[in-house]
């Protein structure tokens, strides 16, 4: 855990920080939640987000079948990485962490359905974006 949060500090110190010190919004795949998610819920690892790291205003929180993810991700043709090589109850345990930290902070959290296209997806994640960023070079 020390590792990831060691990368963490390093990615808040020299990307996030500046970015939202000088005004700009910051928009991250896989930060806060997903280290809670993957490291506590799916490695069982104890994880508490140190005080001073930023936390997301907004988290969009993809919600599905387990299995219809993954092989969604393998009909993509796209290999599989580290964390997808999970076995199919490692995954679950994250979808249950994630599902944990939506019902904690449900008003940070947007539910989408993620068995829909692709398209359909994009759009609400848009939709729920284009007030936070209207204004914003």
């Amino acid at each position: 855990m020390y590792l990831f949060m060691a990368s963490r500090r390093q990615l808040i110190a020299d990307v996030i920080g500046p970015a939202l010190a000088s005004g700009q919004v910051v928009i991250a795949d896989r930060f806060h939640d997903s280290t809670l998610a993957y490291q506590g819920g799916g490695r069982g690892i104890p994880t508490t987000w140190p005080p001073t790291f930023p936390r997301p205003d907004i988290t969009f929180l993809l919600e599905g079948p387990v299995e219809a993810g993954l092989g969604r991700h393998e009909k993509a043709g796209k290999s599989k990485d580290r964390m997808e090589q999970e076995s199919i109850d490692f995954h679950r345990k994250v979808a249950e962490a994630y599902e944990k930290l939506a019902a904690a902070e449900p008003s940070r959290f947007v539910r989408l359905d993620a068995t829909g296209s692709r398209d359909k997806i994009h759009l609400e994640v848009r939709d729920h974006l284009k007030p936070l960023l209207e204004g914003k070079d």
